[in-house]
C-alpha cells in the first residue's frame, strides 16, 4: 500500500537541503520505491518535504541506507517531525 510522508526539518536551510539531496537523489533520479518527492522552504525557517512511497518498507530502507548517512555527513543532527499516513487517493493532471 502506498504511503505519504510529511517531513518537517526546522534547522535545514536551502543549502543544506541541496547538499543532502545531491547525495541521496543524484541527478534527481528517484530511488527504488519512491513515487514522488516535493520540497520547499517553510515560512519562518526550515524545510518541509512530502514524499509518496510504494510502501513503508521502501522508505525505511532508503532512510537507513541513504538519508540517515547523508544527514550525518551534512552535520544535520536534529530529528525531523515525521507524519506518515496510507494514501487513499491520488489525482493527477
Amino acid at each position: 500500500m502506498a504511503v505519504v510522508f510529511i517531513i518537517e526539518q526546522p534547522d535545514i536551510t536551502r543549502e543544506k537541503y541541496e547538499e543532502v539531496r545531491s547525495q541521496v537523489v543524484p541527478d534527481n533520479r528517484l530511488p527504488d520505491g519512491m513515487i514522488l518527492h516535493l520540497a520547499g522552504e517553510v515560512q519562518g525557517g526550515g524545510w518541509r518535504v512530502v514524499e509518496l512511497w510504494e510502501n513503508e518498507e521502501a522508505q525505511g530502507k532508503f532512510l537507513q541506507a541513504k538519508l540517515g548517512p547523508a544527514f550525518q555527513k551534512a552535520g544535520v543532527s536534529q530529528q525531523p517531525k515525521v507524519t506518515m499516513f496510507p494514501l487513499h487517493n491520488k489525482i493527477e493532471r
